[in-house]
Parts: structure tokens; C-alpha cells; sequence
């Protein structure tokens, strides 16, 4: 299944990775109260034009946001605000093995209160997960 073509978010991607850090560009470019609340997108893969997409960013609280992730997900990235540490947390990783189950290949992102870009595709990568660069795209 894949994503509808409308909404907000219509930029389009080669890779995973990239839609990731276009995203997390928006959320950079968009979102003035990033510091004090987390933000989350997901990313996936159309299959109308096989490039990868992020959905619209939602925001929640100083601890926590709530973001539906469909079963066509290929990632689902989150921020921390500047109280959290630099790390996945520990709900993430439940997190992570729970979406894992239902969506086999998802890769979690971070984008930690210093803005730096972690990713962790298995269980091992958790709780540093491995750096991921700023990607010359745009958001």
C-alpha cells in the first residue's frame, strides 16, 4: 500500500535516509518550538513513483508525541527536546521492537537536542544508534 499523494509534505527522496533528514530539515525550518517539544514524521516508499516521501510532522509534548505508523512505513523519525539526553530512550526502544513485528525493515531516526542524526535499524543499535549525516537535501 502506499501513501496518497496529497498532503503538505511533497517533496520526494532517493533513499530512506534522505527523506529522513528532509524531513527533519521541516521540522528545523517550520517547527519554532523544537527545543521544548518532540516532533515525529515517518517515512515511506510510493510505489506511484517509487521515491520516498515524509509525512507531515506531528508535534506533542516535552516527553513524548503520538504518531500512528502505518504498516507501509519504511522509518519512523522523532526529535528530542533540549531536557532529553542524546540517546534513543529506552521507550524507544520498546517502541522499536514492538513496530518491528508489525513492519519488519523499519529503521528508527533521532535527531538528539544537539541535532544531530542517529539511526538504528536492529535491536543492537539501540541506545546510541549509529550517526547519520546531514544529507545535502532539501526539506
Amino acid at each position: 500500500m502506499s501513501a496518497p499523494r496529497s498532503g503538505p509534505v511533497l517533496a520526494t527522496y532517493g533513499t530512506a535516509d534522505e527523506a529522513a533528514v528532509g524531513g527533519y530539515r521541516y521540522v528545523l525550518k517550520k517547527m519554532h518550538d523544537v527545543t521544548s517539544r518532540e516532533y515525529n514524521f515517518y517515512v515511506w516508499r510510493a510505489s506511484y513513483d517509487k521515491l520516498w516521501h515524509y509525512s507531515s510532522p506531528v508535534g506533542g509534548t516535552a516527553n513524548s508525541s503520538d504518531l500512528k505508523v502505518p504498516t507501509y512505513a519504511g522509518g519512523y523519525c522523532h526529535t528530542h527536546p533540549a531536557h532529553s539526553g542524546p540517546n534513543f530512550s529506552s521507550q524507544d526502544r520498546e517502541q522499536f521492537l514492538t513496530a518491528s513485528k508489525f513492519i519488519p525493515g523499519i529503521a528508527f531516526y533521532l535527531m538528539d537536542p544537539m541535532q544531530q542524526l542517529h539511526v538504528a535499524r536492529q535491536i543492537c543499535d539501540f541506545m546510541a544508534g549509529q550517526d547519520l549525516s546531514w544529507l545535502k537535501v532539501d526539506p
